[in-house]
């Protein structure tokens, strides 16, 4: 039986989370593949830029180290960064209130859980069922949690389609059909 490996899966649930932030209006670039410590999506919206890192584990628990690990490798990038960002750490795990409040003190990071994702993807069925194949534990006993930042229009109903970097070009090119090698550039773009 195949399985697919922990970077494999992480790098999904990256995709995903571009997705979801693409549905509600954020135009993303999922940045390099080598794991450069630094982020994992570029996010702009309003002239605002969103450096998002996120963090998976195929388990129900990501160690609260590396959380805080990215979270001040994060305010470290704000801090060097000379035109106005907003850093956001998404986890892929539910987050104790304390965990998540000593994370935020760090100062001007967003952190958005796994019970925060599922609110965001309640009304989306792809995108729900992707999230929902992605994870190997259960969320049956998790509630959808309404993200405490005003972040995402929740007024609006977000787009049912997330398009990246990548496609607008395609679509703009009136590429079609693309083999895979080239899809992965295009994605990597």
């Amino acid at each position: 039986m195949f399985t697919a490996s922990s970077s494999a899966i992480g790098f999904q649930f990256e995709k995903l989370v571009a997705d979801i932030f693409c549905i509600y209006g954020f135009y993303t670039t999922l940045t390099q593949l080598s794991h450069d410590n630094e982020y994992d999506i570029l996010a702009t919206k309003d002239d605002t830029q969103y450096l998002i890192e996120v963090k998976y584990s195929r388990k129900n628990y990501v160690p609260t180290s590396s959380l805080y690990d990215a979270a001040c490798r994060l305010k470290a990038i704000l801090d060097m960064q000379e035109t106005s960002s907003v850093a956001i750490l998404v986890v892929g795990t539910k987050l104790k209130t304390n965990v998540r409040m000593r994370i935020e003190s760090i100062g001007n990071i967003i952190v958005l859980d796994i019970g925060n994702l599922l609110f965001l993807v309640q009304d989306n069925e792809p995108l729900k069922s992707e999230m929902l194949s992605i994870l190997d534990f259960s969320v049956n006993d998790l509630l959808p949690e309404k993200p405490n930042v005003q972040l995402f229009d929740l007024q609006e109903k977000p787009t049912s389609q997330p398009v990246r970097q990548g496609d607008l070009l395609k679509e703009w090119c009136g590429i079609k059909k693309v083999d895979t090698t080239f899809s992965r550039i295009w994605d990597i773009i």
